[in-house]
């Protein structure tokens, strides 16, 4: 009878807790040092497993319907394909380092920017089914909302866009701020975001009128390197490497609101479904002793980094910036994805 009784307590209160929208979740982050994807508890921040990857993975992204991960691993030059449910990992040999891969909205396709060209990967094969010829390094890719156009941020400070499926030129090279290491979209597309980690500002441009609109500081010596928007769009989310913090942009306003300041310099950021939650990671508190743009070429030349220390995530209010938790990670964490079951 009590174990009638536990067990229909625990149904009804799984029941409660989904009714109120608070739906389990897990936190997932590519250790670059550890070779592996750490796997967080959503509600504890507990790690509670690890997925060995590719050697040095730098950015991990999830297909659409949150089957399967992509890391990008830059110490041995592959792409890992993982299947969550099994933890099935397998290995896309790209030819060269993929310094940027992004993920096509429709989940059909992912693109991975290499020195000199973009591979088009076929996420239900995992084979590369073409290459887009690109006029140098391409430092980031970001796919639009629609699938339809591919925006490409390049060494030589230029973004341009291409027709994903030909290759073709959409709208042509323009110039943009120093070094943009990230390139991110609005939610609806109208704007795409450089992030110019040597100017240490943001370039915003209209993708309707193909036109710079303005350009955002984040700071003297702030070094951004990645950014995202929140689920509605509304705030930008920037880490800053060299000031070791994070900058929380409104978008309709295009101004810092608020400024979070971390133990370490940081690389991922991301945002939980509903909004209600920020996720930062960095490389612990013995990075600060570490020049950002050292450090940068370090992670993108493969070399070890100067230092080995846990790095530390943060979760957040994006309304405030008030840290609401932390907790510790391994070697180098460099991206987050934040997936609610």
């Amino acid at each position: 009878m009590k174990r009638w009784l536990f067990a229909a307590f625990a149904i009804v209160t799984s029941a409660l807790t989904f009714a109120c929208g608070e739906r389990p979740s897990k936190v997932y982050v590519s250790q670059h040092g550890d070779d592996n994807i750490a796997v967080l508890d959503g509600t504890t921040y507990e790690v509670t497993d690890h997925i060995p990857v590719g050697q040095g993975p730098a950015i991990l992204l999830d297909t659409p319907d949150h089957k399967k991960f992509y890391t990008a691993n830059w110490v041995d030059s592959t792409i890992s394909s993982v299947v969550i449910a099994s933890k099935t990992v397998s290995t896309i040999a790209i030819g060269s380092r993929p310094f940027v891969i992004a993920m096509a909205p429709d989940g059909k396709y992912l693109y991975a920017g290499t020195v000199s060209q973009i591979a088009v990967i076929d996420t239900a094969t995992d084979a590369i089914i073409r290459t887009i010829p690109a006029p140098t390094t391409p430092m980031s890719l970001i796919v639009s909302p629609d699938s339809k156009t591919l925006y490409v941020a390049l060494l030589n400070n230029q973004l341009e866009s291409l027709n994903p499926a030909t290759g073709e030129v959409i709208n042509p090279l323009i110039p943009v701020g120093n070094f943009p290491a990230w390139i991110t979209i609005s939610r609806d597309g109208s704007t795409v975001y450089t992030l110019n980690f040597l100017s240490s500002d943001i370039t915003v441009v209209d993708t309707a009128s193909w036109q710079i609109t303005t350009t955002i500081s984040t700071g003297a010596g702030s070094n951004p390197i990645i950014g995202t928007p929140n689920p509605d769009g509304t705030i930008l989310g920037v880490t800053n490497v060299g000031t070791s913090d994070v900058s929380l942009i409104d978008t309709a306003t295009n101004q810092v609101t608020h400024t979070l300041k971390l133990t370490g310099r940081p690389i991922g950021i991301t945002f939980s479904a509903d909004g209600k939650k920020g996720f930062v990671a960095d490389f612990g508190p013995d990075s600060l002793n570490s020049d950002p743009f050292r450090l940068l070429l370090a992670g993108i030349q493969g070399a070890p980094y100067p230092f080995d220390i846990p790095g530390t995530l943060t979760v957040f209010n994006p309304q405030t910036a008030a840290v609401l938790d932390t907790a510790t990670l391994g070697s180098a964490p460099s991206s987050i994805v934040q997936i609610t079951q």
